[in-house]
């Protein structure tokens, strides 16, 4: 079994002088000093009994990772690290938690981001996951060691993203609920990583609620009317085609910056529509129809570029370019406030349009979500609709 024994160092006079226990696997493989000038013998016992139960575990076969160990030693680690952070820190580094060194957050994120474009992750995800450690790090910094890191913690930083903080001398407020879950999604899956494949051993948000994505107060219907003001401000066809994919084509804002001209059959009226966000599950194009308004802009586009079938039909962005910002410019100069979420909600609004007309399942189809996320994400009552239904005398029959 584990143990412990006293360690002294002696002065120039010869006299010992007593600096702490070491306790150690009971094959001495690993230990940690508990230093007296740090510590009383209680915290030295606690040490002591983790290893023991550590060691008990690994002889009888357990590990960390796929097995993992007891619940009940998992449940004294969790605790252990709560209460002596440091101690725990150093257990980790000197390797007597297997597969837990010390990380800072800034060198977790960089190897996290390596294996995620390994994987495959399409740029926009690598974009949501650089923004969730933006906030990470504007809350902890990027020296913090993750390995420290507690449930208490996790919990402290949820807390302060969701309400005003005071950042550089000026007021931050809140991030949204929506934004909040995204967030602890992310870390989730991030320390998922990096317990599977040993970079970690804690996980401190595995007990931090999420909540749900949807923030209702952020969707906004983009009219007929509006939307003929905002091709009439474009500053190029181009510039319409772009629009016209988002509100009448419902693309997400990777797919129609990726679209090429041979995706684009006006013959047989459809648009085969590539998908980097659902690519991963199997389904990595879908067709949608050539709607008019979207047939009619794209058509004056095609004369006009005069492209080869390769070509992409918008080729003055890059794939990764976010089209939000210069948007929300042409919206300004032309008089329109910019609504919130400004490409998703181009998208939600084609969604509301093409459900009014058309079978949920239909419409779920050619934008590539379910009928469920559809509902949730990108449906809200317009008042069109509220008026339709003032006017409909046999409404109940």
């Amino acid at each position: 079994m584990a143990r412990k024994s006293k360690r002294y160092d002696t002065d120039k006079n010869g006299k010992k002088i007593f600096k702490g226990w070491q306790v150690a696997f009971n094959d001495s493989s690993k230990s940690i000093f508990v230093s007296v000038k740090k510590y009383d013998e209680r915290a030295a016992n606690e040490s002591l009994d983790l290893l023991a139960l550590i060691e008990r575990d690994l002889n009888g076969g357990g590990h960390w990772g796929a097995g993992r160990f007891s619940p009940y030693t998992e449940d004294k680690i969790k605790r252990f690290q709560k209460e002596r952070p440091a101690l725990f820190a150093r257990m980790q580094k000197n390797g007597i938690i297997p597969g837990a060194a010390s990380i800072t957050l800034g060198e977790l994120y960089r190897k996290y981001r390596e294996a995620a474009k390994a994987k495959g992750d399409a740029p926009r995800t690598l974009i949501t996951k650089e923004t969730t450690f933006n906030h990470v790090f504007e809350y902890w910094g990027r020296d913090r060691d993750a390995a420290t890191l507690t449930t208490q913690d996790a919990r402290g930083y949820v807390n302060w993203l969701t309400t005003t903080a005071t950042v550089k001398g000026r007021d931050r407020k809140g991030y949204s609920p929506a934004t909040k879950a995204a967030d602890i999604k992310v870390l989730r899956a991030v320390w998922k990583w990096a317990r599977e494949t040993k970079v970690l051993a804690n996980d401190p948000f595995s007990e931090v609620k999420r909540g749900g994505f949807i923030n209702s107060e952020r969707l906004f219907y983009v009219d007929g009317d509006t939307s003929r003001r905002v091709l009439d401000a474009c500053p190029s066809q181009e510039w319409r085609a772009l629009f016209a994919l988002y509100r009448f084509g419902g693309l997400r804002a990777a797919e129609a910056l990726i679209l090429r001209w041979r995706d684009v059959d006006f013959k047989a009226g459809k648009i085969t529509v590539r998908s980097p966000k659902t690519e991963h599950v199997g389904k990595g194009s879908r067709q949608t129809p050539l709607f008019p308004q979207l047939r009619k802009e794209l058509e004056a586009w095609k004369r006009e570029a005069d492209a080869s079938p390769d070509d992409r039909v918008i080729s003055r962005f890059s794939e990764q370019t976010n089209p939000g910002p210069l948007l929300s410019k042409i919206l300004r100069k032309a008089g329109i406030t910019p609504w919130p979420r400004l490409i998703q909600n181009l998208r939600a609004s084609a969604t509301m349009d093409i459900t009014r007309c058309c079978k949920p399942s239909d419409e779920s189809e050619w934008l590539g979500h379910s009928p469920l996320v559809s509902l949730q994400h990108y449906q809200r009552s317009t008042r069109d609709a509220f008026n339709a239904a003032l006017a409909n005398e046999n409404l109940f029959g």
